[in-house]
């Protein structure tokens, strides 16, 4: 909620449609927060396909992640 009423965010919310999931396997990887280089090939494919894999490299979407699966 907090981000969609950030003025930061104004005219930047999109909605997308994802046509590339995660296994659950592959959830928990990215969880633990591990190097993008330890991840298997289809899920480093995936997270550079969404623009993920910085996210990933820099903590970001496995902390965000946690929060969401909370």
């Amino acid at each position: 909620r907090c981000q969609t009423a950030c003025p930061q965010n104004a005219g930047r919310a999109n909605v997308v449609e994802m046509t590339d999931v995660f296994t659950e396997d592959e959830l928990g990887l990215i969880l633990s927060g591990g190097e993008l280089g330890d991840l298997p090939q289809r899920t480093r494919d995936t997270l550079m396909s969404l623009q993920l894999a910085d996210a990933h490299q820099q903590k970001i979407l496995p902390r965000n992640l946690a929060v969401l699966l909370r």
